[in-house]
């Protein structure tokens, strides 16, 4: 008897194990969700389109795209690490919508706990663009004027809280200047008030001002990337400009809910990862002065971890926080 149960056990562990190993490599057996934190029609909602246009593709189900702006990103954050870990639900980020958690005095999640990174798809510098009427053309020369008139010179970002706000605020930490910052909503006005000359400068990305650079409505001042981007090859860095080691970049990502199994986050990750590296993405993203990341979720965990120490320092730095 005894052994007839202990046979019965043993084939019921065997029909589990069978059933589990079938479900995952069914997966995906229906459609994707891709929550995007941010409105229609930026870099960020682009790439995740055509992300989720590659997946459905390859992986043969239907993955639609659902745009949560608001609250810094935390609204799309909070719905995708909330859902079911299964890979059914991911979310489309950038560091900015990320790192908004750092700013809230309190999110109904956890980053490291409750999110699971997939891939990393690209990563991308500030770029440090003026008013062709600001008597500044180097960095050496703003800060100089920053100096000369303190609090006077102005600054546009997409929104308080975000990367342009966080790289600028350390980079007048850094340069020992202080700003008025005006915050918008989104990047396409922040950056035509600096085309109007309502505000002087801007730190956006080359995809969003570098058309107006080449066109003559505004000027390059400096790009923040460790080396001169391919994408803007003769703007020099900040770093090179007279303040060594300065960086102001920022990632694109797409991560699923915590606790996602690792067969799911690799299937995923394969196929985003060959479709980054297609000539097509890569020249998209070295348009916009950056260079394709397309690694593996243990890695873009690696450095989501790096990059975050450096901007939860500015945060505390400048005490900048968000209601």
């Amino acid at each position: 008897m005894k052994k007839k149960c202990l046979s019965l056990a043993m084939a019921c562990l065997l029909l589990g194990a069978a059933a589990a190993a079938s479900a995952q490599e069914v997966f995906p057996s229906k459609p994707i969700r891709m929550i995007v934190a941010f409105a229609p029609g930026g870099s960020g909602d682009l790439f995740g389109r055509l992300v989720a246009q590659h997946v459905s593709q390859a992986m043969k189900v239907p993955v639609v795209v659902d745009n949560r702006a608001g609250a810094t990103g935390t609204i799309a954050t909070a719905a995708v690490a909330g859902s079911p870990p299964d890979g059914y639900t991911l979310l489309m980020a950038t560091s900015s919508s990320h790192y908004s958690a750092y700013l809230y005095k309190s999110v109904p999640y956890n980053l490291e706990r409750d999110l699971a990174p997939v891939i990393n798809l690209g990563v991308v510098p500030l770029f440090v663009v003026a008013n062709p009427n600001l008597a500044a053309n180097n960095v050496q020369e703003l800060i100089a004027l920053a100096k000369k008139n303190p609090g006077k010179i102005s600054y546009s970002s997409p929104g308080s809280g975000g990367l342009a706000h966080l790289g600028t605020e350390m980079f007048s930490s850094i340069a020992g200047i202080k700003m008025l910052h005006v915050p918008y909503k989104g990047a396409a006005p922040a950056v035509a008030d600096v085309i109007a000359g309502r505000i002087d400068l801007i730190f956006d990305s080359v995809a969003t001002s570098g058309p107006h650079v080449k066109g003559g409505r505004l000027k390059a001042i400096a790009i923040a990337s460790a080396k001169r981007a391919a994408g803007a090859p003769d703007v020099p860095t900040i770093a090179e400009s007279g303040l060594p080691g300065f960086e102001a970049t920022y990632w694109l990502g797409l991560f699923a809910p915590g606790a996602t199994p690792v067969p799911v986050l690799r299937a995923l990750n394969a196929e985003i990862r060959n479709f980054m590296q297609t000539a097509e993405m890569s020249k998209r993203v070295t348009d916009m002065g950056g260079y394709v990341a397309a690694d593996s979720p243990e890695d873009f965990s690696a450095y989501l971890k790096r990059d975050s120490a450096r901007w939860i320092k500015v945060i505390r730095d400048t005490g900048m926080t968000l209601d």
